[in-house]
């Protein structure tokens, strides 16, 4: 030992003997030695403590040398004797203290440090100042108690064991807080340092173990906050960082716990890292992390994990966490993250993933993903997305909804699988600007897109998909239906949608009565040519539009019931006429006129027949022409063979032809049959027949006679019939 140590060493034991106890106790001797030599102790002091045990630090119970609590307090608090202390400070070594070491309102200008030693009691520091604090290799049985201590320098935990409870609330330590291989063993236990201000670090690492609660509550980290490797294995209990205010990044990577986490409102001024954790429940709700958030690494909570209105400036990276929560396992809610959000390459949750009213500033990645909640699995209601969201490989058991979304990018499903029958895919009054792609093997049940706004394509091509109803949907680009797996079994609602094009193929249009267009405005229809390879994306040269009948036969792919609506087939007839076939357009309005007479008189064939055929006359009103014609010709031929039997009206020319040898006058009008006819077909129209022949009485048997007769008047009647039926149908024409 140098002579200036030895020498200061001999005064402060004259000043112990003094001023605390004439007689000291081996050990205490010791301690007043060693706290005026630089460096540690030597060898045989250090051989002699490493037989305390073969943990390296004292067990409860062990019967090492008493040291009395009162002379550390003397010591550090008479200025005359702590003047004598190294610059080291006060050092004790393999010593037992079996009552509280009560340090309270003390102001202590020498750092102390505790090594190998059994303290039975508490170590009590309320209101006190120190300069430093130092465990190490030691158990403490009762806990530190302080509350409001001022630590000027560093508060230092080494493989040191702690039976009670620590409690540092609103303490203030302007250094670092280390507890490397520190345990505290209290079950149930509350240790605090709530409201605590900490200049630096604050690090429970590694190894760091508890079997109670710790609260950080409100606390104040001037650098980083590590709980990384730790381990919380109590059965109840709370690690409350909330509304802490952390500068720097937060640690919870590898952190085991079986209680909640919960960093509510904190303020993190780098990253959250909780790589590789395995948790019961994280809680961020409100926290603002101005770096990324990572759950990543094989990251697992068997409880939920929460970030409601939490503001992330980074990415928050769940890429292979397992989230094992049964009824909602990832919220969401309200949270803003201007980077990217990532639940990619094996990312798994067994209850709901909802994130309602997100805001994110970058993409939404979820390929690869599991959802294994069969109910509502993603729940993204009124989220804001700047970028795309991706689906591709996604692997749901329940429903995907987009309510009132708005994406700013794309969304890609390809070759996403939904194991679940009913609504697998809901984007209800979303606004989507790119492209939404259900295509290369996406399978699933009914996908919804009722009142969405799309501004680029909707790409079905490959698609496993029991129906997709587009109700009211603005589709600013083309439907691509075509190579679907099960076509025929697939439903199809358009039903008040407006698409600029369909792009399809006829053998993968649905079967008849799972077509849904009525209110659907749609500028064009175009199908492909064959033959064309099943495997090619590349449409733009092989496409050509449907002509009228196609168009037609498309329409009547719907069910019964919705062929009699009129929209369709007018919105169709409209688009032809533009088109300049007037034809085809005609021919429209007559499959709804078919249909309808034939929904309308089911059940009466004879009256659905008529209303077939007035709908053709519609169609055409010169079709009258038809059994005018024929009735002209037949009732013609009849009155051609029976000429004779016809005679003059007038008297004068009838005595001129049938007096005895008696002639025709030549300015009376011959009988003409098929005239004689036409006229009595034709209402109002004279052509001078009728006015002059009439069947003759006199010279035709009574029956002929009447039978003529009859003909006459069934032609006028006729005639009549079929001019309202043509008015009724050039009104019902003009009417459309």
């Amino acid at each position: 030992m140098p002579p200036a140590e030895q020498q200061r060493a001999n005064q402060l034991l004259a000043l112990a003997r003094e001023r605390f106890d004439p007689t000291l106790r081996t050990i205490e001797e010791q301690v007043l030695v060693q706290s005026c030599r630089h460096g540690d102790p030597s060898e045989r002091t250090v051989a002699t403590t490493l037989e305390l045990a073969s943990t390296g630090r004292p067990l409860p119970g062990w019967q090492g040398p008493e040291l009395r609590p009162e002379l550390i307090r003397w010591l550090l608090t008479d200025p005359q004797a702590s003047a004598l202390l190294d610059s080291g400070g006060l050092r004790v070594w393999n010593a037992r203290l079996s009552s509280p070491l009560d340090l309270s309102d003390c102001r202590i200008s020498a750092r102390i440090e505790l090594r190998y030693c059994l303290c039975t009691g508490p170590i009590l520091l309320h209101d006190g100042d120190v300069r430093g604090l130092y465990l190490l290799q030691s158990t403490l049985q009762q806990g530190i108690q302080a509350i409001h201590v001022h630590i000027q320098e560093t508060f230092y935990l080494e493989d040191v064991v702690i039976d009670g409870e620590v409690q540092f609330d609103t303490a203030r330590i302007d250094g670092r807080v280390y507890m490397l291989r520190t345990e505290f063993i209290g079950t149930g236990a509350a240790h605090s340092f709530s409201r605590a201000v900490i200049q630096d670090d604050l690090l429970f690492t590694p190894d760091f173990r508890c079997a109670g609660s710790l609260r950080l509550s409100a606390a104040r980290v001037g650098g980083a906050l590590s709980l990384q490797g730790a381990t919380f294995a109590a059965d109840e209990g709370i690690v409350a960082i909330d509304k802490a205010q952390i500068q720097g990044s937060v640690y919870l990577i590898g952190l085991k716990s079986s209680i909640e986490v919960n960093l509510a409102g904190a303020e993190i001024g780098g990253g959250l890292d909780c790589s590789a954790a395995n948790l019961t429940q994280l809680t961020l709700d409100e926290a603002k992390v101005r770096d990324d958030v990572r759950l990543t690494d094989g990251f697992q909570a068997s409880g939920m994990v929460r970030l409601q209105d939490a503001v992330i400036d980074g990415q928050l990276n769940c890429d292979t966490a397992r989230l094992l929560a049964t009824h909602t396992a990832l919220v969401l809610d309200g949270a803003k993250v201007r980077g990217h959000v990532m639940l990619t390459s094996g990312f798994e949750a067994v209850g709901m993933v909802r994130m309602m009213g997100i805001q994110i500033d970058g993409q939404l990645n979820c390929s690869n993903a599991q959802l294994k909640c069969t109910d509502d699995a993603l729940v993204l209601v009124h989220a804001k997305i700047a970028t795309d969201i991706f689906l591709n490989s996604f692997c749901c058991a329940g429903c995907v909804r987009l309510f009132g979304a708005e994406v700013g990018g794309s969304v890609e499903c390809t070759g996403a699988q939904f194991t679940k029958p009913g609504d697998v895919l809901r984007f209800d009054a979303a606004k989507i600007l790119g492209t939404v792609s259900l295509d290369a093997n996406f399978g699933s049940g009914n996908v919804g897109m009722p009142h969405t706004v799309i501004g680029g394509q909707l790409d079905c091509r490959c698609a496993l998909l029991q129906s997709l109803w587009c109700d009211g949907m603005q589709l600013d680009g083309e439907l691509l239906w075509f190579n679907l797996q099960n076509p025929h079994q697939t439903k199809l609602s358009l039903s008040g949608a407006t698409i600029k094009r369909i792009i399809g193929k006829a053998e993968d249009w649905p079967a008849p009565g799972n077509l849904y267009v009525n209110g659907l405005e749609v500028e064009e229809i175009e199908i492909l040519r064959p033959p064309e390879d099943r495997l090619s994306r590349d449409v733009s040269l092989e496409q050509v539009p449907l002509d009228g009948a196609a168009r037609i036969a498309w329409l009547n792919l719907q069910g019964e019931r919705n062929r009699v609506e009129p929209q369709p087939w007018f919105f169709l007839a409209k688009q032809l006429e533009q088109k300049g076939q007037t034809q085809e357009a005609k021919r429209a309005i007559f499959e709804l006129r078919r249909h309808q007479s034939n929904a309308q008189w089911k059940k009466h064939p004879l009256l659905r027949r008529f209303a077939i055929l007035f709908g053709r006359l519609e169609e055409q009103p010169l079709r009258i022409l038809y059994p005018i014609l024929l009735l002209t010709l037949l009732s013609g031929s009849l009155f051609l063979h029976y000429d004779a039997h016809f005679a003059e009206t007038s008297e004068s020319a009838y005595r001129a032809t049938h007096a005895p040898h008696a002639q025709a006058e030549a300015s009376y009008p011959k009988f003409q049959p098929f005239v004689y006819a036409l006229e009595n077909i034709l209402p109002v129209v004279r052509l001078g027949q009728e006015d002059h022949w009439a069947p003759d009485p006199a010279h035709t048997a009574p029956r002929l006679y009447w039978t003529l007769v009859s003909l006459h008047w069934f032609l006028i009647l006729s005639g009549w019939v079929m001019g309202g039926i043509l008015a009724a149908a050039v009104s019902a024409r003009f009417r459309t």
